[in-house]
């Protein structure tokens, strides 16, 4: 990683979408305007509140300060994946599909009851 400094500018938004902010791991809003610079890495992109610098979300107030802070929890979540290893138990694919299958048949049948109740109980109002 170089030392030569990156600028960040406004670029427009081609949809509104929260986009992850690089500086402290929050997110934009659905800006119409963001604020990014493309690197060898991948996009840096800042929010409005890195810009702010208030320190009302707990980050820092400076753009260093949050940078460090979001490092920092990146490095414990690290920890935390690794830690993860060899102690998961995931259901098969197979097992998700037929879940998610069953729940779709589930959702179809109550819009389904749901809209032809309302349509029997208009029917039994008219005269």
């Amino acid at each position: 990683m170089g030392s030569e400094k990156i600028e960040l500018r406004f670029v427009g938004s081609k949809f509104l979408s929260r986009r992850s902010c690089t500086i402290c791991g929050g997110h934009t809003e659905k800006d119409h305007v963001l604020i990014e610079a493309e690197t060898s890495c991948g996009t840096v992109r800042a929010c409005w509140r890195c810009l702010k610098g208030d320190n009302a979300d707990n980050r820092g107030t400076t753009i260093d300060e949050r940078l460090t802070g979001h490092a920092e929890r990146l490095e414990d979540y690290a920890r935390f994946l690794r830690s993860l290893r060899g102690r998961l138990v995931v259901p098969s694919f197979q097992a998700w599909q037929a879940e998610e299958r069953r729940v779709e048949i589930r959702l179809v049948r109550d819009i389904d009851e749901a809209i032809w109740g309302r349509l029997a109980a208009s029917l039994e109002e008219d005269p």
